[in-house]
């Protein structure tokens, strides 16, 4: 009996063709779907879902096993344990002996009796004792294949009956062990509840953490807190049984961050397939472990820096730059050897290989370093339409290839030179690098050359398959590759941009002027205007002895350097013998002319003395100047008074410019804004300040105002009990303050009775 799966219905087939009554099949079969009546089929359409893989052909075990390992039968053998095949396999002997010793039975009983073939034979009784000396016989007779020991009856009878069952499969003998519970584990205590709880809890809160801290620790305090709940204390192997069952990518995503964890466990493909190349070009800027000495210039010892570029679908190095010089500089040149021939490899010795590899690309790929995002990159890219790409940060593996070669480069030829800097490129302080440096720039350079010539070009690449070298010639025979529009102008291309405006020197950078001898700079210089222009400038760091210039024309003209001792010097040589000089020049500055200097302060002290007296002496009378320009207040108002001292006047009428107060009135009484009175406003510079007068008093004669004013002016005290017309226009809860209080002292303060009225003090 078979079973098919036609879609989603299971389908039971028996082994031969049944008809229901009054039916008529040709070339048909009658199956019965699972939990369904019997329903004719074609064998053609079966045949066809069978070869379009609808329809699943397996054999249906018997009633009577159980469903797990009903469910473990339908899983592929090679899917468990090499130690439960290896038992299946063992079973497998015992059961196939059994049953050909059961056929034999059978068949010999038939020909005693002479019983139809064509009858059910009787049951044979399979007994545990006759199966013992059964499997004591076969294990005895196989050796080692039968195992260490014999099995028992019973063991012998159920895998036979399993066998049997499930149509002789041989997945029905897997052992069962991957099924067992936490009695036949190694450790037989079960965890409580409790306990279970509280260690899942400090997992996930107190170890799970970025603080990283250890598992011992943890179980500690996970132990105590189990006591303090009541519950029972697991074993320690019970604690590190939970961590392993955690999944490793949980526990680093909160143990080391979510990006190690996705860098450590997200598959990852090799990305877009090259296969031009050019098509994409890797460049990286990395610091060697080395430093090397200059013996010329006696520049102090540096470590040296190396940019490489290489070609992703070829795995060719096209550029690279070994120098002292660091930033846009090394990337400038490394472009420029990648478009330009390599013929001045020619001129190192020991050098057997060539080294050919020439183009423009077409995309780069860079970091996210400052030198790749500058100007000069993104002009120099868009001058020669490259497409510019930076990777992500932190993430290093997007151009994968450079970061090899680079690691290759540093391990195989600097590793162990003489001033290493180990692998992390840092000193020790047991270890002094540049006492023990004896490379200089011509061997680090020819190292390098050496190296790609010699050695990786013609050498065997994993990642291609390959050689770089015959990759590259394979490929460019088969595609045109891209070159740089002209080489005259690749250098001022690729070059140092900067501005500089035309002065009778020529142009000037550096300290370096370019263009003495130029007859183009001449005739612009003839018809120059007043109008300064700053032209565009560019400079090679690898020869600062020659400048280019944009023509307003649109083309670029060449310079010379006025100084025939910079030709061929380097940006970074340049920049060191201008330090050299002005270190020089501070030594000079250094001697001091103390006795020039004290005899010159004799000298001109008396004139200096005469100046700051001529000084002193104009200050004083700005001074007093601006004390007679401040307008007196009451000037007018006194005038009037003396003038019509029969007439009576109003305060509103006759207070002129009441923003500037004499300095002798430290202190007036002043009336809060209402509604019913008027505020004079005040300027923010002034240091005097307004008085304000509500409009609800009363006029007054003139003797009477006078009087008032001369007490405010002489600061004299009013007494607490005066009548008359004097005080006629001041209220009279003004008097019930303090009777020996003055106006001006600072240390009055408003009486309850002035506030409960709207007066306040006011300081000048």
């Amino acid at each position: 009996m078979y079973k098919f799966k036609i879609g989603t219905n299971d389908i039971v087939i028996l082994d031969h063709v049944r008809m229901e009554p009054g039916q008529k099949i040709r070339n048909g079969i009658m199956l019965r779907p699972v939990g369904r009546e019997w329903e004719p089929y074609l064998w053609k359409d079966l045949f066809d879902a069978w070869a379009t893989s609808r329809l699943k052909l397996e054999k249906a075990p018997n009633a009577g096993l159980p469903a797990t390992l009903i469910e473990d039968m339908r899983r592929d053998i090679s899917s468990f344990s090499e130690e439960q095949q290896r038992e299946a396999r063992r079973r497998l002997g015992y059961v196939q002996a059994l049953d050909l010793a059961i056929q034999e039975r059978r068949t010999e009983r038939r020909a005693k009796s002479d019983v139809s073939a064509t009858e059910k034979p009787k049951r044979v009784n399979l007994k545990p004792e006759t199966l013992d000396a059964f499997a004591k016989r076969y294990f005895e007779r196989s050796g080692a294949e039968a195992g260490e020991k014999a099995p028992n009856g019973s063991s012998l009878r159920s895998w036979y009956r399993r066998y049997v069952r499930s149509g002789k499969m041989l997945s029905a003998l897997i052992p069962q062990w991957h099924r067992r519970g936490w009695f036949n584990t190694t450790s037989r205590v079960r965890l409580c509840e409790i306990a279970s709880a509280v260690m899942t809890e400090y997992l996930h809160v107190h170890w799970l953490t970025q603080e990283q801290p250890s598992a011992l620790s943890i179980f500690r305090l996970a132990t105590a807190e189990i006591k303090k709940r009541g519950g029972t204390v697991p074993d320690q192997q019970a604690w590190y049984r939970l961590i392993r069952s955690t999944d490793a990518r949980i526990i680093a995503r909160y143990r080391e961050g979510k990006r190690d964890a996705d860098r450590a466990f997200d598959l990852r493909g090799n990305g877009p397939d090259w296969f031009m190349p050019g098509q994409a070009v890797q460049i990286d800027s990395t610091k060697l472990p080395v430093v090397v000495r200059d013996y010329t210039d006696e520049l102090k010892f540096k470590q040296v820096t190396m940019t490489v570029a290489i070609d992703v679908a070829t795995r060719a190095i096209l550029g690279f730059y070994v120098g002292l010089e660091e930033g846009f500089v090394t990337i400038q040149e490394t472009l420029r050897m990648m478009m330009l021939p390599k013929i001045w490899t020619s001129q190192f010795d020991n050098v057997k290989n060539t080294w050919s590899c020439t183009l423009k690309p077409a995309i780069i790929f860079t970091d996210q370093g400052s030198d790749y995002r500058c100007g000069s990159m993104k002009l120099l890219c868009a001058q020669l339409n490259i497409q510019l790409i930076h990777t992500p940060a932190g993430a290093p593996e997007m151009k994968g290839h450079v970061e090899r070669v680079i690691q290759t480069i540093k391990k195989k030829i600097f590793g162990g030179m003489p001033g290493s800097l180990f692998k992390t490129g840092l000193r020790r302080i047991d270890y002094d690098a540049a006492a023990r440096a004896e490379l200089t720039m011509e061997q680090v350079l020819w190292f390098v050359v050496k190296f790609i010539s010699d050695y990786y070009m013609p050498g065997w690449h994993e990642g291609i398959e390959d050689t770089p070298q015959n990759r590259w010639n394979e490929l460019v025979d088969r595609y045109d590759v891209d070159l740089a529009p002209d080489l005259n102008h690749l250098i001022p291309l690729i070059s140092e941009q900067c501005r500089s405006k035309l002065t009778r020197n020529g142009f000037t950078w550096k300290n370096l002027h370019y263009g003495a001898s130029s007859e183009v700079l001449q005739r612009m210089f003839n018809a120059k205007n007043k109008d300064d222009v700053e032209y565009v400038l560019k400079i090679d760091p690898l020869d600062v002895g020659q400048a280019w210039f944009l023509h307003p024309e649109g083309h670029w003209v060449a310079l010379q350097c006025n100084s025939p001792g910079a030709r061929g010097r380097t940006k970074h040589e340049h920049l060191v013998a201008r330090a050299n000089v002005r270190l020089r020049k501070k030594t000079y500055e250094l001697s001091e002319m103390s006795d020039i200097d004290e005899a010159y302060a004799e000298i001109k002290d008396p004139q200096i003395r005469a100046n700051q007296r001529r000084f002193d002496s104009v200050q004083a009378r700005q001074k007093a100047r601006v004390r007679t320009k401040r307008l007196d207040p009451l000037a007018s108002l006194k005038d009037t008074l003396v003038q019509n001292k029969d007439s009576s006047f109003s305060v509103e009428e006759e207070i002129v410019n009441p923003t500037k107060v004499e300095p002798s009135i430290s202190r007036v009484l002043r009336k809060k804004k209402t509604g019913s009175g008027t505020k004079v406003s005040v300027p923010h510079n002034s240091r005097a300040k307004p008085m304000s007068v509500a409009n609800s008093h009363k006029e007054r004669t003139v003797p009477e105002r006078l009087d008032a004013i001369k007490c405010l002016e002489t600061n004299v005290s009013i007494p607490s009990k005066v009548e008359g017309p004097i005080l006629a226009g001041i209220p009279k809860s003004i008097l019930s303050g303090r009777p020996t209080a003055e106006i001006d002292d600072p240390q009055t303060r408003v009486s309850p009775s002035l506030e409960k009225n709207g007066f306040e003090y006011v300081d000048f």
